[in-house]
């Protein structure tokens, strides 16, 4: 199988990648690669070999999108202790989930539509679960990059393996942790890979807290910071309504952000009224990241 953008995988949407850009069909004929290896008979270490349980855990960073401003504090306690069926119509675009129908805050996204799930569109992070309308998608690899939907929860960078094990039928349950807890698991995925040898990393569930880390100034210049996952930052300037001013500060903001070039930064999307920043937190900590962000704002906001 060649390689295509540096992946083996098939973009099916696109139709590129893998086998002729396409999902596999009865006849078709994989050729096997030359053994790049010597070694016969190397088998993983024992516990490295992945049991998959009858319900699957996810780990989560809580936001950037909770209650009380979207959905009801009673519905995340839901979200929360809910085994998720995974719905057959799932793929590398989203994993669709069958559970209870949520109960929202709001009675519509107000400019941003009829439906309370809807949002102006704004960035989402791989692994945001994102409610379309009254349907939980687990965004994968091949999902949109922004849309107009809220977004609970995020799986952390540890855990998003797990997305491509999972097929319809399966149970899978989210747990929230926080961010010192997600950067130690990542940090023990990415051991294990460079050595192939376990990384017991103690973990435990955390309480929530609200996912938003940052709020200065006021009306339209207000900027709000939130969590969404243990890599990305989403910025939201003003109140939530279509607005040019604040459509060209975020502009700004973007391009002044840009122009720091910041060790640690991989890349920043803009939305209507936000921006997201994909991170390396090791890199760049959390707090460096929004002292940043806080003096560009005040610098024309």
């Amino acid at each position: 199988m060649p390689d295509y953008l540096g992946s083996k995988s098939t973009f099916t949407l696109g139709q590129f990648g893998g086998h002729g850009g396409r999902a596999l069909r009865g006849g078709d004929v994989l050729h096997l690669a030359p053994r790049a290896a010597a070694s016969v008979g190397d088998q993983l270490p024992a516990a490295l070999r992945t049991t998959l349980a009858q319900v699957r855990t996810l780990r989560v960073i809580y936001g950037p999108h909770g209650a009380p401003e979207f959905f009801t504090p009673a519905y995340i306690a839901t979200f929360f202790a809910t085994d998720w069926e995974v719905h057959f119509n799932s793929s590398r675009t989203g994993v669709r989930l069958i559970g209870p129908k949520p109960l929202w805050a709001r009675d519509s996204g107000g400019e941003a539509g009829l439906h309370p799930s809807n949002i102006h569109d704004n960035p989402y992070a791989v692994g945001a679960v994102d409610f379309t309308g009254d349907m939980p998608v687990i965004l994968g690899p091949d999902g949109p990059s922004l849309g107009g939907f809220v977004c609970p929860v995020t799986v952390i960078e540890a855990d998003l393996w797990q997305l491509g094990q999972l097929k319809a039928g399966d149970k899978v349950r989210f747990v929230a942790v926080d961010l010192p807890t997600a950067r130690r698991l990542a940090q023990g995925r990415h051991a294990e890979l460079a050595t192939l040898s376990h990384q017991a990393i103690a973990w435990q569930p955390a309480p929530l807290t609200s996912p938003v880390v940052m709020t200065c100034g006021e009306a339209d210049k207000r900027l709000v910071a939130r969590l969404s996952g243990d890599t990305h930052l989403l910025l939201e300037a003003g109140e939530p309504e279509l607005d040019l001013v604040l459509r060209f500060r975020i502009h700004a903001l973007m391009q002044a952000l840009e122009a720091q070039s910041a060790e640690g930064v991989i890349d920043i999307t803009p939305g209507i009224r936000s921006l997201q920043i994909h991170f390396q937190p090791e890199t760049l900590p959390l707090e460096t990241l929004l002292a940043r962000v806080r003096g560009e704002w005040s610098t024309f906001a």
